[in-house]
C-alpha cells in the first residue's frame, strides 16, 4: 500500500491515515499511539484490544467494520473501510437537506443491535458515528466500550470535540459515578438525537465543557429547541421520546429496541424502509403537486389518533347497538350472550380495518335472524391469534358443532388461515371428542392475481366473503347438520369471484401521514383489503363505462378467453346464467358515487346475457377509508345441478337477518331463547399414565439447544431472503420449550401430552407466520399420536412416531400450498417424514434426506413466503432460512436418538 506521509485526522488518541491500496481502493488506517517497543501502558493496551475485539464482534450495517489490523512505523493501527463524508456532525453540516430523522432511526438501531450482543458503547455521540458514502451511519470508536463475556471495567475516553461530558448520563457525575451501561448508553442516544436534529451539541449555550458541568451535576435537561416545536409533525412525540431517554431514573428509560420502535412509529414517511442503503434520499413529501397534497391530507386525517385501543372501543361501540351481545375485550371478541346451543354456529373474524365485517354479522335484534353469534378481530389489518380464537370457540360450544369461515389474506404463508388453523388444531388436540365437530371453509375470491402467480400464494379473501356468512348462518339457523353448513358454505365459496379498484391506498390511524402512493390522474385496480398493491394501475383514469368494462373483463373470464384468470365456473356456452351481484363499497367512497356504479355494472351485466337474481349494494367488507369499490359475482348453479340447487341459495339470501352489516331485509319481533349450558372452560391437556422418559425430555433439549446456536446463521440468511426475524423467533420458540422442561409438572404429562403443550408454547413464543406453522405441525403431531396409541400407555413406538408424523405433515397441507420443491420449511420436513415412512430407515438417513433438501433450497426459485417477493437473483445461494431451521432441529434430534 502507498501511505499519504501525514494523518488525515487526528487526536488525543491517536491519528487516522487515508490508503490508497494497490487495487485502488480507499481504506482508514487508525493508528493508536502504542509502539512495538516502547513501555506501552496498560490502559492503552487495553483500550485497543477492546476496539478491535468489540469491533469484530459488533458487526451490522450500521456498525463500523473491521477489515483489518496492521502496524506501521511500529504503531497498532484498525483497518476500515474509508468513509469520505467523515463524521455524522460533518455530514449533516455538509448535507442540510438530508432527512436527519431517517439517520436517527439508523443510530437507534445500531444501538439495538449492540446491545443485543450485550455490549455497551459508552461514548455515543455524532463525532464518533461516521456516515458512508451511501448515507448509511456507522457507529465507530469502540474504544470506551464494555461487553458482557470480558468483563472489562469502566475507563476515560479522550474528550475531543465538544467532549463526552454533554452526552452522559446523569449517574455518571455522582459520587461514586456509576459504570456504563445500557442505560447510560440511552441516555447518550438521546442526546445524539438532539444534536442531529439540531446540528448543534447539547447544551450548546455553554460554550466551554468547564461551563456545562453545571446544568448536568443539577441534572437540568436541555431547552427545547425549534425542531421538536408542538407546531411541527411528530414534534411533541419525538420531544416526548428524548425527554423518557433522559430520566433521571435509569430503570425507567426505555431500552434502545423501544426507542428505535418509537422513533420508527415518528418516521415522516408511511413506508419507510428497514433497511434502505438510500435512507437519506427519499422524495421529501413537500414536492408534492398539489391534487397529491390535496388528497394526502384528506385521506390521512382521522377523528382517532391512535390505533391502540381502537378495536375494541369500536366492539364496545358495536355492542350498544345489540342489547343481546357482548364483549370479551382483551380477547377481542363479540359474541351473543345467550346463544342458540342448538344449532351450528359460525364464527368469522380476521383483522380490523375492515368493518363492518366481521363483527356487523353479529346477530342483532333476534336469534331467529341470526347469521353468525361470534366474530373474532385482531389489530389493525394483523390477524388475531390462535388464543383469540380458541375464546371465540368457547363462547359458542354447542351440541350442533362449529363452522369458521375464514378468508384468505397475502397468501399462503401469513394471516387468518394460519392463526385460525392453529386454533383448530389446538382446540382439537385438547379436545379428541370434538375433532369432528369443528369445521372449516376459506374463502378466497379474488380474481385479479391470475392462477400461475398465485399458485402457492392463493387468491386473497375479499367482499365476496360476506355472502358465504350470509348463506351458512342461514341455512344453520334452519337446523341444519355441520356437514351440510360446510357442504354449503363451500360450494358457494367456490363460485364466488370479485375484483376491486380504488383511487389511493387506505391510511391507518395513528400512523405517519407519508405520501400517496398513485398520481392524482392514476386508478388503481385489482386492490387488496390490506393496503397491499393491486394488479395494474390505469392513467389517465377512465370514464365509469369504461372503467366497469375492464372490471368484468376479469370476472368474464374463461378457459377460452383468459385461461389464467378463468375462476367462475361459467358454463360450457359461455358468459351466461344466473348470478347475485354485490357492489361493495372499499369504505371511502360516496354513497351517491357507489349507487351511480352499481347502476352501470349492473346494465353492463345484463347486456353481456347474464341475468341478476339478486342485487346487493352497500358497504359490507372495507378496508378502512379505501376511496373504491368491489364487484362480485355469485354464480348461481343451473338447473340441472342437483348438489345445491338456485332457489335454495336464494331462499337463504332472503332469509331475514337483523345485523349492523345486514340490513337488507325487514325485521320482526325478537324471539327471547332461555340459555342452554355455559360455556365450557378450556380443556387442558390430559396428563399421560406415563411419565415422559428422560430421554424424551433429552431429545427435545438437545433439538433446542441447536436451534439457538444456529440462531446468527439463519438470521443472516433471513437478512438476505427475508425480513431478518427468523433466527431470532425460533430462538425465543426454542428457550421457551425449554424453560417449560424445566418445570416439574412438564414431566407429568407424557411424551404425547407434552407434544401437544410445546405445540402451543411455540405458537404463543413464536408468533408470526413459523410460530403458526410449527404450532399447527406440531399439535397435529400430538392428535397423530394420540389417535395412533388409543388404550396404550406406554411410550410411542417408532412406527408410531412416523404416522403422527405423515398425519402430522397432511394437517399442515391444509393451511399452507407450499409443497416440496417450494423453497420453505416444507421441503426438509416432507423430505423427513417420507423417509420416516419406510420401517427399515434409520433415523440417520430421514435426517440426510431432509438436510439434501434444505441445501437444495438455494438452488430454488421463491414460490411461497415473504421471499417469494424479493428478487430471484437476491436470493440465489441462499438456503431459506425455515428450511434450515428445520435441518438444525433435526440434527439436534438426531444427536441425541439412540433409536
Amino acid at each position: 500500500m502507498t501511505a499519504i506521509p501525514r494523518p488525515y485526522t487526528g487526536g488525543g488518541y491517536g491519528d487516522v491515515y487515508k490508503w490508497s491500496k494497490k487495487d485502488g481502493s480507499i481504506v482508514s488506517i487508525k493508528c493508536l499511539r502504542i509502539y512495538e517497543n516502547s513501555e506501552s501502558t496498560p490502559k492503552s493496551t487495553k483500550r485497543i484490544s477492546r476496539e478491535l475485539y468489540h469491533l469484530f464482534k459488533a458487526g451490522h450495517d450500521n456498525v463500523l467494520e473491521l477489515t483489518g489490523v496492521a502496524l506501521f512505523n511500529g504503531q497498532i493501527a484498525i483497518v476500515s473501510p474509508w468513509m469520505k463524508n467523515g463524521n455524522l456532525r460533518k455530514y449533516i453540516r455538509s448535507q442540510p437537506e438530508v432527512d436527519r430523522w431517517s439517520l436517527c432511526i439508523q443510530i437507534a438501531e445500531g444501538l439495538a443491535h449492540i446491545h443485543s450482543i450485550k455490549m455497551v458503547h459508552g461514548d455515543l455521540k455524532a463525532e464518533n458515528i461516521l456516515v458512508s458514502d451511501q448515507g448509511v451511519v456507522k457507529i465507530s470508536d469502540f474504544g470506551n466500550s464494555i461487553l458482557e463475556e470480558c468483563s472489562l471495567r469502566y475507563t476515560a475516553t479522550s474528550r475531543v470535540g465538544g467532549g463526552t461530558s454533554r452526552w452522559m448520563a446523569w449517574e455518571l457525575f455522582s459520587d461514586p459515578p456509576a459504570n456504563i451501561s445500557a442505560t447510560t448508553d440511552v441516555h447518550s442516544l438521546g442526546m445524539t438525537l438532539l444534536e442531529v436534529m439540531t446540528g448543534e451539541y447539547p447544551y450548546a449555550e455553554y460554550k466551554g465543557n468547564i461551563s456545562v458541568l453545571g446544568p448536568l451535576s443539577e441534572k437540568r435537561l436541555p431547552k427545547r429547541p425549534e425542531a421538536f416545536a408542538s407546531h411541527r409533525r411528530w414534534g411533541d412525540e419525538r420531544w416526548a421520546l428524548l425527554l423518557d431517554c433522559w430520566n433521571v431514573e435509569p430503570n425507567l428509560r426505555p431500552d434502545s429496541l423501544k426507542v428505535l420502535n418509537r422513533a420508527f412509529d415518528t418516521a415522516q414517511y408511511y413506508d419507510f424502509p428497514r433497511y434502505d442503503v438510500n435512507i437519506g434520499q427519499r422524495r421529501s413529501p413537500y414536492s408534492l403537486t398539489w391534487p397529491q397534497y390535496q388528497l394526502m391530507t384528506t385521506l390521512h386525517k382521522h377523528i382517532v389518533s391512535s390505533s391502540s385501543s381502537l378495536v375494541a372501543d369500536a366492539l364496545v361501540g358495536v355492542s350498544a347497538l345489540n342489547p343481546r351481545a357482548a364483549v370479551d375485550k382483551q380477547h377481542k371478541v363479540l359474541y351473543l350472550a345467550e346463544p342458540d346451543r342448538s344449532r351450528v354456529a359460525i364464527i368469522s373474524g380476521g383483522g380490523a380495518g375492515h368493518e363492518p365485517a366481521h363483527s356487523g354479522f353479529v346477530d342483532y335484534e333476534s336469534q331467529d335472524r341470526r347469521i353468525h353469534p361470534a366474530a373474532v378481530c385482531g389489530d389493525v389489518f394483523a390477524s388475531p391469534n390462535a388464543n383469540q380464537v380458541k375464546r371465540a370457540l368457547q363462547l359458542v360450544e354447542n351440541e350442533k358443532g362449529i363452522l369458521m369461515v375464514v378468508k384468505w389474506v397475502f397468501g399462503s404463508y401469513t394471516g387468518d388461515i394460519l392463526n385460525f388453523g392453529l386454533a383448530r388444531e389446538q382446540y382439537c388436540a385438547a379436545n379428541p371428542s370434538k375433532v369432528n365437530s369443528l369445521k372449516f371453509v376459506v374463502v378466497g375470491d379474488d380474481v385479479s392475481v391470475g392462477k400461475k402467480q398465485g399458485e402457492i400464494v392463493g387468491r386473497r379473501g375479499l367482499a365476496g366473503t360476506v355472502l358465504v356468512y350470509k348463506i351458512a348462518g342461514a341455512l344453520a339457523q334452519q337446523g341444519a347438520s355441520l356437514e351440510e353448513v360446510q357442504e354449503v358454505a363451500q360450494f358457494v365459496a367456490d363460485r364466488l369471484g370479485t375484483i376491486a379498484v380504488g383511487l389511493e391506498h387506505c391510511h391507518v390511524p395513528g400512523a405517519d401521514p407519508g405520501s400517496t402512493h398513485l398520481e392524482a390522474d392514476e386508478i388503481e385496480v385489482g386492490m387488496g383489503i390490506h393496503n397491499e398493491s393491486g394488479h395494474t394501475r390505469v392513467r389517465p383514469i377512465p370514464a365509469l363505462p369504461e372503467l366497469v368494462d375492464k372490471l368484468l373483463g376479469y370476472l368474464f373470464a374463461t378457459p377460452e378467453s383468459d385461461p389464467d384468470r378463468s375462476f367462475l365456473p361459467w358454463p360450457e356456452r359461455g358468459v351466461a346464467g344466473d348470478c347475485v351481484l354485490l357492489v361493495n363499497n372499499l369504505g371511502g367512497l360516496s354513497a351517491l358515487e357507489l349507487s351511480s356504479a352499481a347502476k352501470t355494472i349492473s346494465e353492463k351485466i345484463t347486456e353481456s346475457g347474464i341475468n341478476i337474481e339478486r342485487m346487493l349494494v352497500g358497504t359490507y367488507m372495507t378496508s378502512l377509508n379505501m376511496p373504491g369499490f368491489s364487484v362480485t359475482l355469485l354464480l348461481l348453479p343451473q338447473s340441472d345441478e342437483t348438489k345445491v340447487s338456485k332457489d335454495k341459495l336464494l331462499r337463504l339470501l332472503d332469509a331475514p337477518a337483523k345485523t349492523p352489516a345486514w340490513t337488507w331485509t325487514s325485521g320482526a319481533s325478537p324471539i327471547t331463547r332461555s340459555s342452554v349450558a355455559s360455556p365450557l372452560a378450556e380443556a387442558s391437556t390430559q396428563k399421560g399414565s406415563t411419565p415422559a422418559s428422560n430421554q424424551f425430555s433429552d431429545l427435545v433439549r438437545r433439538a433446542c439447544h441447536a436451534l439457538i446456536r444456529a440462531e446468527p446463521e439463519i438470521t443472516q440468511m433471513d437478512q438476505i431472503v427475508g425480513d431478518g426475524d427468523c433466527g431470532t423467533t425460533l430462538k425465543a420458540g426454542a428457550e421457551a420449550v425449554l424453560d417449560a422442561l424445566n418445570k416439574p409438572e412438564f414431566a407429568s404429562y407424557g411424551a404425547r401430552g407434552s407434544i401437544s403443550q410445546i405445540g402451543q408454547i411455540v405458537g404463543d413464543a413464536m408468533g408470526g407466520t413459523s410460530g403458526a406453522l410449527y404450532s399447527i405441525y406440531i399439535s397435529a403431531l400430538a392428535q397423530g399420536l394420540q389417535g395412533a396409541s388409543s388404550g396404550d400407555s406406554g411410550e410411542p413406538t417408532r412406527g408410531q412416531y412416523a404416522d403422527a408424523a405423515a398425519f402430522a405433515l397432511e394437517r399442515l397441507y391444509t393451511y399452507t400450498r407450499a409443497r416440496p420443491p417450494s423453497r420453505t420449511l416444507v421441503d426438509p420436513l416432507a423430505a423427513f417424514v417420507e423417509s420416516l415412512k419406510d420401517p427399515d430407515a434409520h433415523l440417520e438417513q430421514a435426517f440426510e434426506a431432509a438436510q439434501r433438501a434444505a441445501e437444495e433450497t438455494k438452488n430454488l426459485p421463491a414460490r411461497a413466503g415473504r421471499a417469494a417477493y424479493v428478487n430471484a437473483e437476491a436470493v440465489k445461494g441462499t438456503c431459506d432460512p425455515g428450511a434450515w431451521g428445520i435441518r438444525c432441529l433435526l440434527e439436534g434430534l438426531l444427536k441425541g436418538s439412540s433409536k
